[in-house]
């Protein structure tokens, strides 16, 4: 393909992203909206509503095929991945679906490890402006879709164009009032619960289990990695409801419940091994070369729900599939280590469980060395709390905000207002972006000294681009062979 071809082709994606970006509501425009002021339960419900319409018109793809439905306040990405490759290893065609992307939004529709080309989307993109044109037209009750809605539509679409055998769908934020709860699952989990969305979800573990719970359907079986006892009769009793059984993941060393699934992780051969036993089926030393030690729960959980499936859905994955996905190494953008000479890491850590896990992590992975930490978060998180946690690294920050269209940041010299007052001697520099605090971090940080981008998907995203840069990625995606030929859906 030459040049001119490939710059067509990713022109016509911009134009086409740039009208799904349309709809998008900015802070200001959602206050503005008399519907922003009903109860949540109201403004959601009347999201899948609306959703469910738009899906009836296109054929009902959300009831096409098996899906797998993916909660939780850390990990769900991780699982997602994790998961799709075992089922990939397994011999099955399986998409994957995650929310939010890093980089480029062809991550969101992925088929066997292979994003969705931009001469793909492009065709995925027309094809759902003319049916979404056909459905306004209609006049029925809805005639406009938000952002979030139209993804999880062009997600189903795309996996019954794509003919995937199982598809993979990460929740956005919740679950129950989540625009992807409008799947039926073959099986639905929950990877844990912590505080995080508490202005929607609510301020109480309870509260949040209650929502993520929300995705339990009848005659699917759930299962989560959760172990609080709180957590465990919320989600319990949520299952008990829709009438369905409660499946759960937890230590081996934890004799305070008779887990379903057992785990542990030790270091065999100088690497970590991951060890799964349950009455389905016993997985022993595992090899998780490049996945951090905290990863070792979220593998466990979703080995588990590749055993869960086999045990109860009919599937028959090769043997070895947990084995050769979880030694495909890391997950881009969760303690990745882009780069030597200095060592640079890249964790998407946003609330405060996901930041006590990195720092654990980069203790025992790399103890003894200092941190030069580069970070920025959304307005929505509990900015103390996580710098809290990130204090406890020896080093220094650099503060700055990512960009993110729809969405409020923190302005770097607010986050240093979050800063423990102890600590703000540390403080090295405000950025006004990550590639500009970055590039003086590169320049200036000492041999022996690790830079730790962290606090935001969105942001570490944006850091990604110095070491993969997203015109190169379009053009790279523009040329190689199609996920799939596409068929009409």
């Amino acid at each position: 393909m030459d040049a001119a071809r490939i710059q067509a082709h990713i022109a016509e994606y911009q134009r086409g992203y740039a009208w799904l970006w349309s709809l998008i509501r900015t802070p200001a425009q959602v206050a503005a909206t008399p519907q922003a002021k009903e109860p949540l339960p109201t403004e959601q419900g009347l999201s899948l509503r609306r959703l469910k319409s738009f899906l009836a018109s296109v054929g009902a793809p959300e009831e096409s095929l098996p899906y797998i439905h993916v909660a939780g306040t850390s990990g769900k990405g991780s699982v997602s991945h994790l998961l799709a490759r075992i089922l990939t290893a397994g011999g099955c065609r399986t998409g994957l679906h995650i929310n939010p992307y890093l980089q480029l939004p062809h991550e969101k529709l992925v088929v066997d490890d292979r994003w969705i080309t931009v001469p793909e989307l492009n065709e995925l993109f027309n094809d759902f402006a003319r049916r979404y044109g056909l459905w306004q037209q209609a006049q029925g009750k809805f005639t406009r879709l938000s952002y979030g809605e139209a993804w999880v539509a062009l997600t189903f679409l795309f996996y019954v164009r794509a003919a995937v055998d199982w598809g993979i769908v990460e929740c956005g934020s919740g679950g129950r009032w989540d625009a992807s709860n409008v799947v039926r699952p073959r099986l639905a989990l929950v990877t844990n619960i912590g505080l995080d969305h508490v202005e929607t979800l609510g301020g109480t573990l309870e509260s949040i289990a209650w929502h993520k719970a929300g995705i339990f359907k009848p005659g699917a079986p759930a299962l989560t990695g959760a172990g609080q006892p709180e957590v465990l009769n919320v989600l319990e009793t949520e299952a008990r409801k829709v009438g369905t059984d409660l499946h759960t993941v937890g230590p081996a060393g934890d004799s305070t419940r008779d887990w379903t699934f057992r785990w542990h992780a030790r270091t065999h051969g100088g690497r970590l091994a991951l060890t799964v036993e349950s009455r389905f089926a016993v997985h022993r030393d595992l090899p998780m070369p490049g996945l951090a030690p905290f990863q070792a729960a979220n593998a466990a959980v979703a080995v588990a729900a590749a055993d869960l499936l086999q045990a109860g859905s009919g599937l028959h994955l090769a043997e070895g599939a947990a084995a050769k996905a979880l030694a495909g190494g890391a997950v881009a953008g969760r303690l990745e280590h882009i780069q030597t000479k200095p060592d640079v890491i890249l964790d998407c850590a946003h609330n405060v469980p996901k930041a006590e896990a990195l720092v654990a992590s980069l203790q025992q992975s790399w103890s003894g060395r200092r941190f030069l930490i580069i970070t920025g978060m959304l307005t929505t998180k509990d900015a103390a709390g996580i710098l809290a946690v990130l204090c406890r690294l020896d080093g220094d920050f650099l503060l700055t905000e990512p960009y993110v269209f729809g969405k409020s940041t923190c302005r770097p010299g607010d986050l240093a207002q979050c800063l423990p007052r102890g600590e703000r001697h540390r403080l090295r520099h405000l950025f006004r972006d990550v590639g500009c605090a970055l590039h003086h971090a590169l320049r200036t940080v000492e041999p022996d000294t690790v830079i730790l981008v962290t606090g935001s998907v969105y942001l570490v995203g944006e850091a990604r681009d110095h070491w993969h840069p997203r015109p190169r990625l379009l053009e790279e995606l523009t040329v190689q062979p199609p996920v799939a030929p596409c068929r009409p859906g």
